[in-house]
């Protein structure tokens, strides 16, 4: 990424609007919608700040809807096959769970 000027450009680019845009935690937002939202945390994540335990006691002290990934997932889990697919395996559970889809048959 670093011999990459577009990347690091753009880069720098996402975390200036994410300074911008992102100020304070939303908690009526996520008190809302909170039976529609899930939250997957690594279990060490330097981008997520103490808003996780605010995250945590907005949806009620525990939920099923948050996941704190046991392992060495990384914030930027995309960047490798083997995180995006832990992350991609979470959210299926949570699609079949929801039942918005068909649970896999067991062979």
């Amino acid at each position: 990424m670093l011999r990459s000027p577009i990347a690091v450009t753009s880069a720098l680019r996402m975390a200036r609007d994410e300074m911008e845009v992102i100020k304070d935690l939303d908690t009526p937002l996520l008190t809302k919608y909170s039976d529609k939202i899930y939250f997957y945390y690594a279990l060490k994540d330097d981008w997520v700040g103490q808003e996780k335990g605010a995250v945590i006691a907005t949806l009620g002290g525990s939920s099923e809807r948050i996941t704190e990934d046991p392992t060495d997932t990384p914030h930027a889990f995309v960047i490798t096959k083997r995180h995006s697919r832990r992350v991609a395996e979470q959210c299926s559970l949570w699609l079949q769970e929801s039942e918005l889809v068909k649970k896999k048959s067991q062979s």
